[in-house]
């Protein structure tokens, strides 16, 4: 059963090629609650293309996941990889603030602004926008 449908990654070999994606990466990672809960305040650029900063915490019992995502010309593919998402996108740049709330077994919650800059891409399940 997989507990975050929405998450595409579940091997350690998946893992492995995300984080090939990743060029440098600096942060911090925490451990509290005797590892019951993991924070963590990264900041970074993707080898796409673009940065980021992602800062939240993992809450390991309930699998839950709180982040607050900041990119900057963040290359739009390097989000098909992870995400099981029902956009894909294959050009383009993105900019974007977003507070995102993980469950399992529920769809993800996202709130913020993202602005699109020459994206090309397709939405499933439309077939004429």
């Amino acid at each position: 059963m997989q507990l975050l449908p929405w998450f595409r990654i579940s091997t350690c070999c998946e893992v492995f090629v995300l984080l090939r994606s990743f060029g440098a990466v600096n942060g911090t990672v925490e451990l509290a609650d005797r590892s019951q809960k993991i924070r963590f305040d990264l900041q970074g650029q993707v080898v796409a293309g673009g940065q980021f900063n992602v800062k939240g915490q993992w809450l390991r019992p309930t699998q839950q996941i709180n982040l607050a995502l900041r990119a900057q010309d963040l290359a739009a593919k390097v989000l098909d990889r992870p995400f099981n998402l029902p956009i894909s996108a294959s050009a383009g740049k993105i900019d974007g603030n977003l507070r995102v709330q993980l469950r399992p077994n529920q769809p993800p919650n996202l709130q913020g602004s993202a602005q699109l800059k020459d994206v090309t891409g397709r939405i499933s399940h439309c077939q004429h926008l």
